[in-house]
């Protein structure tokens, strides 16, 4: 057999496949065949189910399903016909819940309750996730697979209030009349405030500390008639905002003490001033065209003047314009061209300067696969080539020379294996040390004083063995390390737990004594900074095993290390190399040792140079790379990923991840991040938003938003900054890249520094190219003519919509919108939502009751069970009524009739209709009075046929006739409107004839309900 399956983005074929089946027509191999159109004329196209437009032409796939026409198992071959090692194979349970899925990570398993509600999520590789509920049907926690939790409590009107976090640190939250979030309370003292318009679009934002008043970030909105935001003001303090002259978000070659523009804060949160952040004021305004795509952005910003972007569009919503302009001088520019199916395919880019152009290859799938600059003189250079799975998601990126990036998917796609080449690393990620350029925050220091020697193994000593197999020297590692420093780098809560996870005995845990200076450990250890020692680098406010303390005073003039001597990764403190020389431990600038100094026994002098050999990862994360993974530890699928590492030795310089997401959601979200051996390297707590970023070392960063969602503020639990994010409208960050401590930035999704793309679940969307690398898998809607363009980024109107799936564009509001808030929202405008009202079942008392006899049945062939029911139809000035009958196994109707009334004659000329037709084995009804009056059963007992009955209450039992209702509503008469029983009645039958003989569904493999009712008899 075969059928038409490609289409266009009207819904018109563009191209066939070959369908085959096996002999119970349960199984579908889906196969290209291109001549199809190049054969045949055909003037009128062919529409089919937008749900088809999974089938990509290069590939072979197979769909097997069970009897309930759930899919069992999908199949793959390849384009040279191949088979892939990526097969699926699905459980279910006796209810249609699935309950397995074997793919290529290992075997998963679900597990419900009474109600039919996800209770435990076992993955792949092992790790357990549950979740409880409370008596009112609402999530009351989720346990994690190491055990800890997150709990929930909520009002009577159903809004969440309470959120205890994995560290039992508790979030409130408090809301208005009308269910509206107004306040959310922090264990840190940062809280948020908001205000709303009329529309329920927050106007007001303000994050602050009530202690003290101060302003983490404000933001006021103002919205137009269509409800897009055209004017935004801004307040922000920005952490490391210091040196910034040229508003790029890089500090200049020059210091100075004060601060170029701004006010600098000083308050309990940074009593001493020495943490770099500002309060800037930023005034936004925005235009868009009657189809509500973006064109202007103007910028006023304190100190530095005005900034104008422009933004131009084809008719199908490519951006093909691009420009960015401070105070009337254009800094950056960009034109694009499209094929004819909406690819990118060339951009010339200026960078106020220079021009550089660059060319886009995609594959028959519509990937993007290679992006290459083309040089003037007709040279071209590969800056990055994409590598996809059969299912089109992304699965590995590469520059000219390395591995940027691969990825691994469960069988539903979700990403569960990351590798990262330098994954969370400042802006110089491939290693900068020594440059002179350091990081886009800045360091101060006078070097290491190198006057001080520890007389016991430390524990940062101790954590360096255990990665690096030796022994650092006695006296070169953390001298200079005193009592009150030393106190906060080896707490015992934090040690205790690192040294058991790793498996350091717990004697060697020891703190190292004071023996020698330091001038200014003791004001850093007041200032919420979590010094704690980590295995190889640092982490928020940690020493490396490298250099575990230093002098913080005068200059490094070169800020070495592209976190370079800071002590930490995140600029807190000065540095520790300031003899202007830069970093010359390991000289190719990895920054994962926190000054890049030996970590096998390399030494520091006094004027803070570093020599020796280094076994510095070149990343932040050695905790959690790959380079020192327990033997047998490693999945087959990890080491496929970790395979792809063509570069002899350069191993060391990725990390590797797995995801424990969280399924029990729309859109699937992480909730921990595993590293190479099971241990937890981050974990993630969620109330109405991401709330909590919970690192390995102990340490946890709280979140703030702006009224769109996006991060904006990362504060430790004293309430400090440690990390400040800006965006341009696309989404293309312009402060603030995210760091090894957090990935969320814009509208809160996974940002890749690597490849300058944000994770959106089914694909990939790029921030610098303001697009998806590959087609979208939907067609969009017709009747939006912006969504048709399959690789456009939420219609050219980023202020507005975002797009969590990957496949549609929503709006977001802020917040969660509560049933009973849409409720009293609608009853102050009059209108009503579509959804089952008045019940056409009434039971006669008096009738007798059949037993329900489809549990655990299905229906195996044509006329085995059938299915009647009644629904209303609602036409312009009253009701009509239609009965049905219904197969089972092929969602053939086969008799229907209309009446004005309820009265029973109607429904048995219906069903003598269809037993004109046939007879069923099984005949299934509701206990309304129609199906159990002795008139209606004599019907059927007459031919030998068995009744069974519906539980009352369960829609469910009867559940192919149920969706046909919704078919036929909402694909006819709720967009039809009739107004008379006639025209109704003419309408209902053009569409059951469609239903019937055209309308391909994919529960059938893509068959129309006559062909399988028929074909199969």
């Amino acid at each position: 057999m075969t059928a038409p399956m490609m289409v266009d983005a009207a819904g018109c074929a563009t191209d066939k496949v070959k369908l085959s089946y096996d002999s119970s027509s349960k199984t579908v191999t889906i196969k290209p065949d291109r001549k199809w159109l190049e054969s045949e004329a055909r003037e009128y196209p062919v529409r089919i189910d937008p749900e088809t437009t999974l089938v990509t032409p290069s590939q072979k796939v197979s769909y097997d399903y069970d009897v309930l026409n759930s899919l069992g198992e999908k199949a793959y071959e390849d384009g040279e016909g191949n088979a892939v090692n990526e097969g699926v194979v699905y459980g279910y349970d006796v209810l249609g819940r699935r309950v397995s899925m074997m793919d290529r990570s290992g075997d998963s398993s679900y597990e419900y309750d009474g109600l039919g509600r996800i209770t435990k999520v076992t993955t792949g590789s092992g790790e357990v996730t549950t979740y409880a509920y409370d008596g009112c049907d609402q999530l009351e926690s989720i346990t994690y697979p190491d055990g800890k939790s997150v709990r929930y409590e909520y009002d009577k009107n159903d809004n969440l209030t309470k959120v205890t976090d994995r560290t039992g640190a508790v979030t409130t939250y408090v809301y208005d009349a009308i269910n509206r979030v107004t306040e959310i309370h922090r264990p840190n003292g940062v809280n948020t405030y908001n205000t709303y318009n009329a529309r329920d679009q927050i106007v007001s934002m303000v994050n602050r500390c009530d202690e003290c008043g101060w302003i983490v970030s404000r933001y006021d909105y103002t919205y137009d008639d269509r409800g897009f935001i055209v004017a935004e003001d801004a307040v922000e303090s920005l952490y490391a905002y210091a040196w910034d002259d040229k508003h790029d978000g890089k500090h200049e070659s020059w210091h100075d003490d004060l601060f170029p523009h701004g006010n600098k804060h000083i308050n309990k949160h940074d009593k001493d001033g020495i943490y770099n952040f500002q309060i800037i004021e930023t005034k936004r305004a925005f235009t868009y065209d009657d189809d509500g795509r973006l064109l202007t952005a103007a910028e006023n910003e304190d100190r530095q003047g005005r900034y104008d972007y422009v933004f131009k569009y084809d008719d199908m919503g490519n951006r093909i314009f691009y420009s960015k302009a401070r105070n009337g001088s254009v800094q950056e520019s960009a034109e694009y061209t499209y094929n004819a199916s909406n690819q990118m395919v060339k951009v010339r880019e200026y960078d106020g300067k220079h021009y550089r152009n660059v060319e886009y290859t995609y594959d028959t799938d519509g990937n993007r696969i290679l992006e290459e600059e083309v040089k003037p003189d007709g040279n071209r250079k590969v800056e990055k080539s994409y590598e996809y799975s059969v299912e089109n998601r992304l699965k590995a990126v590469r520059d000219a020379h390395d591995l940027l990036v691969a990825m691994a998917y469960d069988g539903d796609g979700n990403r569960i294996f990351q590798l990262n080449y330098n994954l969370h690393t400042d802006d110089d990620w491939k290693g900068n040390s020594g440059n002179g350029n350091g990081n886009n925050k800045d360091n101060t220091g006078s070097g290491n004083n190198g006057n001080g020697n520890g007389n016991k193994k430390s524990a940062a000593a101790a954590i360096a063995e255990f990665f690096t197999g030796e022994e650092p020297e006695a006296g070169k590692l953390g001298a200079g390390v005193s009592q009150a420093l030393a106190e906060r780098l080896f707490s015992e809560e934090i040690l205790g737990g690192l040294a058991e996870g790793l498996g350091i005995p717990e004697e060697t845990v020891t703190a190292q004594e004071e023996t020698g200076t330091d001038s200014s450990d003791t004001a850093n250890a007041d200032y919420g900074q979590t010094m704690t020692a980590t295995p190889g680098n640092a982490a928020p406010g940690a020493v490396s095993p490298g250099n575990a303390a230093a002098s913080y005073a005068g200059k490094n003039d070169n800020g070495n290390n592209g976190n370079g001597g800071n002590v930490n990764h995140c600029g807190w403190g000065n540095g520790n190399n300031g003899n202007g020389n830069g970093n010359s431990g390991n000289e190719n600038g990895n920054s994962g040792n926190g000054n890049g100094n030996s970590s096998t026994g390399g030494t520091n002098d006094n004027n803070g140079n570093a020599s020796g050999n280094t076994n510095n990862t070149g990343g932040s994360q050695n905790q959690s790379g790959i380079l020192f993974p327990v033997a047998g530890e490693v999945s087959e699928l990890e080491q496929e990923l970790i395979d792809m590492i063509k570069t002899t030795g350069k191993q060391k310089n990725y990390e590797l991840v797995e995801h424990v997401n969280d399924v029990n959601r729309d859109h699937v979200e992480v909730l921990m991040e595993l590293n190479i051996n099971g241990i937890m390297d981050t974990a993630y707590s969620y109330g109405n938003e991401r709330l909590t970023n919970e690192r390995f070392t102990g340490w946890t960063g709280y979140y703030t938003y702006d009224p769109r969602g996006s991060v904006t503020g990362v504060t430790g639990s004293d309430g400090y900054i440690w990390q400040s994010y800006r965006y341009n409208a696309y989404g293309d960050i312009t402060f603030g890249k995210p760091q090894y401590n957090n990935v969320y930035s814009y509208n809160a999704e996974s940002f890749n520094p690597n490849i300058d793309a944000q994770y959106l679940r089914s694909r990939y969307y790029s921030v610098k190219t303001a697009g998806f690398i590959s087609e979208d898998s939907y067609l969009g809607n017709i009747t939006d003519p912006l969504t048709l363009n399959r690789y456009n980024y939420v219609k050219s109107s980023p202020l507005n919509y975002v797009d969590p799936s990957g496949n549609w564009p929503g709006t977001y509001y802020g917040f969660q919108v509560e049933r009973k808030t849409v409720l009293a929202r609608m009853q102050e405008m009059g209108i009503q939502a579509i959804y089952p009202r008045q019940s056409t079942s009434r039971r006669d008392p008096s009738h007798k009751v059949y037993p329900h006899l489809l549990k655990d049945v299905s229906a195996a062939y044509p006329d085995h069970v059938w299915s009647i029911d009644i629904t209303y139809i609602p036409i312009q000035k009253s009701w009509l009524y239609l009965t049905a009958i219904i197969d089972w196994y092929s969602r053939y109707v086969l008799a229907w009739e209309i009446n004005d009334t309820l009265e029973i004659p109607f429904v048995l000329d219906a069903c003598r209709r269809a037993l004109e037709r046939s007879q069923p084995v099984i005949m299934n009804n509701d206990q309304g009075s129609h199906f159990t009056s002795p008139k209606y059963t004599r019907l059927f007992q007459e031919t030998g046929c068995l009744i069974s009955m519906d539980h009352r209450g369960r829609a469910y039992d009867n559940i192919f006739i149920e969706r046909f209702w919704r078919s036929l509503k909402y694909e006819d008469i709720y967009l039809k409107d009739y107004q008379y029983p006639r025209e109704a009645r003419k309408g209902i039958y053009q569409y059951l004839e469609y239903y019937n003989n055209e309308r391909l569904h994919q529960s059938l493999g893509y068959r129309t309900p006559a062909s399988l009712y028929y074909g199969s008899k």
